[in-house]
C-alpha cells in the first residue's frame, strides 16, 4: 500500500472523530454527565493521535498523485498549509483533553477544561471540515465551486 492509500484511509478518522466527539460532548454538557464528558475527551485524544500520521502521510500522497489526470495540483499546496494549521489545532484539543482526563481522575472534569474544550472542539471541527473539503477538491472536481453538474 502507498502513502496515498494510507492518507486516504486515515484522513476520515479526525473528521469523524472530532465531529462525533463534539456531538457526545454537547450531549454530556446538557445531561451534566461527567462520564460522557470523559468519553468525549478520549475521542478527542484519539482523534489527535490519528491526526499525526494523517498529516505525515500527506506529503508522500501529494507526490504520488500530483501528475495524475483529474488532479487539481494547484490545490495541493493550500491543502497542505491548511492541514498543518489543522494539525496544530487538533493537537492542542488533544492535549487539553488529556489534561482534563488527568485532572479528573476520580472526580469531575474541571469547568475551565470543559469550557476550553468546547471552544477548541468548535474550532477544530471547522478546521478539519475545511481541510477535508479542500483535500477532496484535489481529486474530485464535482465538489469544486463552479463545477458544471449538467450532463452534456
Amino acid at each position: 500500500m502507498t502513502a496515498a492509500y494510507y492518507h486516504l484511509i486515515l484522513n476520515h478518522i479526525p473528521v469523524v472523530g472530532v465531529g462525533f466527539g463534539f456531538l457526545i460532548f454537547i450531549i454530556a454538557i446538557f445531561k451534566k454527565s461527567n462520564e460522557f464528558i470523559k468519553a468525549s475527551l478520549i475521542i478527542f485524544l484519539v482523534s489527535a493521535l490519528v491526526t499525526i500520521p494523517t498529516y505525515l502521510t500527506g506529503e508522500d500522497a501529494a507526490h504520488a498523485i500530483k501528475n495524475m489526470q483529474f488532479v487539481s495540483a494547484n490545490l495541493i499546496g493550500p491543502h497542505a498549509r491548511v492541514a498543518f494549521l489543522t494539525l496544530i489545532i487538533v493537537e492542542v484539543l488533544g492535549a487539553v483533553s488529556l489534561l482534563g482526563l488527568i485532572l479528573s481522575r476520580g472526580k469531575s472534569v474541571p469547568r475551565w477544561i470543559v469550557n476550553l474544550v468546547l471552544v477548541l472542539s468548535i474550532v477544530a471541527g471547522g478546521a478539519v471540515t475545511f481541510t477535508a473539503n479542500l483535500g477532496g477538491m484535489i481529486h474530485h472536481p464535482e465538489v469544486q465551486p463552479g463545477f458544471n453538474k449538467s450532463i452534456p
